[in-house]
């Protein structure tokens, strides 16, 4: 693996992780208040992985379950 393709598979994941984190406090925050949203931390999630440009097999991989980590 290339080191560009290396940086992007990385930044793919920090974005992954900030995104859920932000679903994850949304989530919390609009159950507090009687509305529910579970799509949002694993839907996050996917758009902060989103941002950035990754052709790996394995950075959707280790998102798919991290989303379905955050699901459960």
């Amino acid at each position: 693996m290339q080191m560009k393709a290396i940086q992007s598979s990385g930044l793919a994941l920090v974005g992954a992780a900030v995104g859920g984190l932000l679903g994850y406090l949304l989530f919390m925050w609009l159950t507090r208040h009687g509305i529910y949203g579970l799509a949002l931390p694993g839907g996050l999630l996917g758009v902060g992985a989103g941002l950035f440009k990754s052709r790996s097999i394995w950075v959707a991989v280790i998102c798919g379950l991290a989303a379905l980590a955050l699901g459960l």
